[in-house]
């Protein structure tokens, strides 16, 4: 059985409190022609620093997040995801609000044709995305306002470079 943990720390404003995140996923099905969100399901708890208990909540409603801790902004933990079906599956980003408990999709930013590998991260206090385009170029967006699609601004395009190692190194 394919099965995963991610984590994620952050702070709930609300409770004044650290917390932990745990996702563990697992495969519970293996049908080619299901969507992810189908094929997997999931346990997620978190832990409270102020009172060292874990609790049990809504189980992780989207696809199957990517092998990734969860970036931390603005009282929410961010997790790539991949949805829809094995071999024709979409990149995401699921928020989990630590006040609230409760899950949204993060809108991104219109990437254009060709992005096809997607990294999540931060950049001081905000999200990021590094967006590659093939062995072209990769673009580097920033979510200025959290939560709000019309910020995400592109701060820069980075050509590759050819391989760096002669061949006859090779």
């Amino acid at each position: 059985m394919d099965s995963e943990i991610v984590y994620g720390f952050g702070f709930d404003a609300s409770q004044d409190d650290y917390k932990v995140v745990r996702v563990f996923c697992y495969q519970s099905k293996f049908e080619a022609d299901l969507d992810f969100a189908d094929c997997y399901e999931s346990i997620v708890q978190v832990c409270s620093l102020r009172t060292s208990c874990w609790k049990r909540i809504q189980d992780f409603p989207f696809g199957f997040p990517c092998f990734d801790s969860g970036k931390y902004v603005d009282g929410c933990l961010n997790w790539p995801v991949l949805k829809g079906r094995p071999g024709s599956s979409s990149w995401i980003i699921v928020s989990l609000d630590l006040a609230r408990d409760t899950y949204k999709e993060v809108l991104q930013p219109s990437y254009g044709d060709g992005g096809d590998e997607k990294t999540l991260g931060m950049l001081d206090i905000c999200l990021s995305v590094l967006c590659n385009y093939g062995r072209l170029y990769a673009d580097f967006w920033v979510m200025r306002e959290y939560g709000k699609r019309e910020s995400w601004t592109k701060l820069v395009t980075v050509p590759y470079i050819q391989d760096p190692v002669p061949e006859y190194v090779l």
